[in-house]
C-alpha cells in the first residue's frame, strides 16, 4: 500500500503539482485494497521556488504538514513527501509519529 501511495504523489510531482493536504482522511482504500489519493482542494502547480500561495489554517490536520509549511515558507514537493512520511508512519503504528 506504501508503494502505490508514493506511486500516486510521484504522479502528481512528475506534473508539477504539490498536493498540500496528504493526510490519512484524504486517502481512500476500496474494496481492492488499493488506495487513492483524494481531496485535491488546496493542490496548485509549483514551481522550483515552491509554492507560497496557500493558507494553513484552511489546511486540515496541520500536525501533519511538513515543517516549512508551517512556518509559512515556500512549500515543495518534499513538502508533500514529508507529509507522506507521516501517513506512513500512522499506517505503521496507528498513531501520530513526531
Amino acid at each position: 500500500m506504501m508503494k502505490q501511495l508514493a506511486d500516486g504523489v510521484s504522479e502528481l510531482h512528475r506534473g508539477d503539482i504539490i498536493h498540500m493536504n496528504i493526510h490519512p482522511k484524504n486517502i481512500y482504500v476500496g474494496e481492492e485494497v488499493t488506495p487513492k489519493i483524494a481531496n485535491f482542494a488546496y493542490s496548485k502547480p509549483v514551481s522550483k521556488e515552491g509554492c507560497t500561495d496557500y493558507d494553513i489554517s484552511q489546511i486540515r490536520l496541520n500536525d501533519l504538514l511538513a515543517p516549512e509549511m508551517l512556518s509559512k515558507q515556500p512549500a515543495t514537493l518534499k513538502s508533500d513527501i514529508y507529509s507522506l512520511g507521516m501517513v506512513f508512519g500512522f499506517i505503521k503504528y496507528q498513531t501520530l509519529v513526531f
